[in-house]
């Protein structure tokens, strides 16, 4: 018999090696806003790269046109459920960060995040806006891993994974309620993913198509090279007449599907 009433009748006597504690090493210029901006000078808009989760896993790629604040910094577009999605090294100290942009989560406000992405356990924030992701990577540095929701310039649910940024020295209970707490916040801001941060924690996954994303920037997973989060004018041109489409609407899936699967085709083809 090793458990009566949903208590454990043994005690856990396992050690936490010391090296595996204390290892969120974040720059100190990712609790600024200004360490997140897409800058596109003078221009409204732009287009970029996209990717959008799917089955939990896969992230199909598609163009999305993007309108620009007065600083020229590239803005999420909530309407069509398109974010900023960030990984920063939590290793090293450095100031390295990949940036990209992700649909699926849907956030109306506030953003999240957690420290247990594939491949490499770097600190990966999706979230509406930048101060919101300067905030999330704030509040995972001060709980030393794990994962946080954060809103209104709020952090209410958080579940600190202490052990390497993946695990746990807290009771499983505590985790376990700490992590419902931490999905139903999720929720509450609009994310319908029914566990959003083990999928959070796919979207940087450079080994499954169509792009991945790391600490040293955007990939393409079958070409296995960086790429620019912007497009370039001649994938403008690719991608048609920008009098076709709406200022701010996705574009064009990347499509390498021939049955046009993922719910980012049917919305492109329906406008």
């Amino acid at each position: 018999m090793v458990a009566r009433d949903n208590i454990a009748l043994f005690a856990n006597t396992d050690k936490i090696p010391d090296f595996a504690l204390k290892t969120i090493h974040l720059h100190q210029s990712f609790f600024s806003a200004t360490k997140y901006a897409v800058n596109v000078g003078s221009k409204t808009y732009a287009w970029v790269q996209a990717m959008e989760m799917y089955d939990g896993y896969f992230k199909r790629a598609f163009h999305a046109r993007l309108s620009a604040n007065t600083s020229g910094n590239l803005l999420c577009n909530l309407d069509l459920d398109i974010l900023k999605v960030v990984v920063i090294d939590r290793h090293h100290g450095s100031e390295n960060r990949g940036i990209g942009f992700v649909r699926e989560f849907g956030l109306r406000k506030g953003a999240i995040a957690c420290t247990t992405n594939c491949e490499n356990q770097d600190l990966v924030v999706i979230g509406t806006n930048d101060e919101e992701i300067a905030l999330a990577a704030q509040a995972i540095d001060s709980l030393g891993g794990g994962y946080v929701t954060v809103a209104d310039g709020k952090v209410p649910a958080s579940v600190k994974l202490d052990v390497a940024g993946c695990m746990s020295s807290a009771k499983w209970e505590n985790v376990r309620d700490q992590s419902l707490l931490c999905d139903e916040a999720a929720r509450s801001i609009g994310c319908g993913i029914h566990a959003p941060f083990w999928i959070a924690s796919f979207v940087g996954l450079n080994g499954v198509l169509d792009l991945g994303l790391t600490e040293k920037g955007l990939i393409d997973c079958q070409a296995q090279e960086l790429i620019d989060v912007i497009l370039s004018e001649e994938a403008v041109g690719d991608v048609g007449s920008l009098a076709e489409y709406p200022i701010s609407g996705p574009v064009k899936a990347c499509c390498r599907c021939p049955n046009h699967v993922s719910d980012i085709h049917r919305l492109v083809e329906s406008i």
